[in-house]
Parts: structure tokens; C-alpha cells; sequence
């Protein structure tokens, strides 16, 4: 991270990603290369661009990256520059008012992306969790050497509360928190958690899964099951495809759900 040479500012927001490219994450300009990046740079000192011989792809920022560097979280104060939008979200999301504004819920100006942002158990802000609408994929918003495998969607509410719902995305997130009343999620990200996201989790009172209706999330599940002591674990059913879909949902003791399908 480094301070961004295209706004006035003292907190570095500028990040590059070896194959992503580079983006401030307070003014937002983005590029896709780093021809683009240079380009842009001579123009705003008033001077012309002679391209280097070998033109530099997307996966040419890697020179811009030292190796072993240690992930550093962002200003928080760059959140002010996405939109609140929360009419946005409960008509499009199907959330509460409630949570929309609780989780920050926002619009990226530059792309038009529904944004999530991400905050660590001790608040350290790292980024945004972006999606196009109609698109059914995320796009991860965040610096390089980003701790993903230590880090819970949502886990700066939810990781303190006694009973926590553990969900694949935030639209899920968001739509569980919205239909069960008093709930608290937290999104791996994928079907399969990670050990270090597993520790986090042995550390709350109780769980709630509630993964998708596919084979990913089933197998998600069950390894969840294996790894979380039954005692503490509920297997939520519902109808649908995932907590966005469903309408009701119903917590099952892992204990009786192992005796119903094993």
C-alpha cells in the first residue's frame, strides 16, 4: 500500500495486485495494467507517454510488490466515498432497512457494484465485497496479501454474539439477518471453510449451518460437522437453493440430523 498519486492524502489507499492490477480505494481510480496506470501518470504531470518496449500485461504489477509483505488493513474513512443506498438493497436484496444500514450496505459510484464492506473481529477495515447486478459471481475489492483464509464475512458483529449462522455469501448473510429475527451471520466465502475460520468458529457458543442446497454445500457442510463439536452445531433445513430463496428456515441438532441421514 502506498499513497495514491492521483488525490491529496495522508493514510496510503493506494493498492496493487500482482495480476489484478492497482486501485485507490479512497478516490477509486482504477487500471486494469500498468501501462494504463504510467499513462494516466504522465498526463496528470502534463508530460507524453513513450511506452516501454515490452508493453506490460495484468500480470506484469508484480514488480510493484515486495515479497512477504504483511497485510495491512485500510482507512476506514474511504467507505465515505461509496453510496448508501439502503431502498436500493431492500428492493433488489430483499433485506430490512435494518440490516442494510447495520451492514453498511453501499453502491460503488465509479462501477455501479453493490458493495459489502469488510470489517475483522477488531474492527480493522479491508475492503468490499462487490457484485454486479444480474450477476450471480462476487468480485473481492481488497489490498494484496489480504489475510482471506483468517478473515469471516461479517464477523466484526457476529463473532461476539452467543449464536452465530454460518452462510456461504452476503447476500445470504444478509438474507438470514433479515429473516430470522436477532440473528448473526457471519459468510465463508465458498462452501469449504478454512482452519483458521474453523478455530474462530469453535470459539462461539453455538452454530447454525446453513450452506447452500448444492453438492459443494453439503460437502461444506459435513466437513464442518466433522470438524465442530455436535454439542454446539445445528444443520439448518430449508427449501431452496440457498437462505436468499428460502422462506423458513428450521435448526436440526446435528445429533438428530446424523441419526435422519447417516
Amino acid at each position: 500500500m502506498c499513497c495514491c498519486p492521483f488525490h491529496p492524502e495522508r493514510e496510503p489507499s493506494f493498492g496493487v495486485h500482482p495480476t489484478k492490477g492497482a486501485n485507490c480505494f479512497a478516490c477509486l481510480v482504477r487500471f486494469k495494467t500498468a501501462d494504463q496506470m504510467f499513462e494516466a501518470l504522465y498526463q496528470k504531470m502534463g508530460l507524453e507517454y513513450d511506452p516501454i518496449e515490452k508493453d506490460l500485461g495484468p500480470g506484469d504489477f508484480d514488480f510493484f510488490i515486495p515479497e512477504e509483505a504483511p497485510p495491512k488493513p485500510l482507512n476506514p474513512k474511504v467507505v465515505q466515498f461509496y453510496r448508501k443506498d439502503p431502498e436500493h438493497f431492500i428492493e433488489h436484496w430483499g433485506v430490512t432497512r435494518e440490516v442494510a444500514e447495520r451492514r453498511g450496505l453501499c453502491i460503488d459510484p465509479t462501477s455501479e457494484a453493490e458493495c459489502f464492506p469488510i470489517f475483522d473481529r477488531l474492527g480493522q477495515y479491508w475492503g468490499m465485497v462487490e457484485r454486479f447486478e444480474g450477476r450471480a459471481w462476487n468480485k473481492y475489492n481488497y489490498p494484496p496479501n489480504y489475510p482471506r483464509r483468517k478473515i469471516m464475512f461479517g464477523e466484526n458483529e457476529s463473532l461476539e454474539h452467543p449464536e452465530v449462522w454460518v452462510v456461504e455469501g452476503v447476500r445470504d448473510l444478509c438474507a438470514i439477518e433479515s429473516k430470522v429475527e436477532g440473528s448473526r451471520a457471519v459468510a465463508l466465502g465458498t462452501a469449504k471453510a478454512t482452519k483458521e475460520q474453523i478455530h474462530l468458529l469453535k470459539q462461539v457458543d453455538y452454530v447454525n449451518l446453513a450452506l447452500d442446497n448444492d453438492k459443494a454445500g453439503r460437502e461444506g457442510r459435513d466437513s464442518l460437522l466433522a470438524q465442530l463439536a455436535l454439542t454446539k452445531v445445528s444443520v439448518v433445513r430449508y427449501t431452496g437453493k440457498d437462505p436468499v430463496t428460502a422462506d423458513h428456515f428450521e435448526p436440526e441438532p446435528a445429533e438428530l440430523f446424523w441419526l435422519i441421514v447417516g
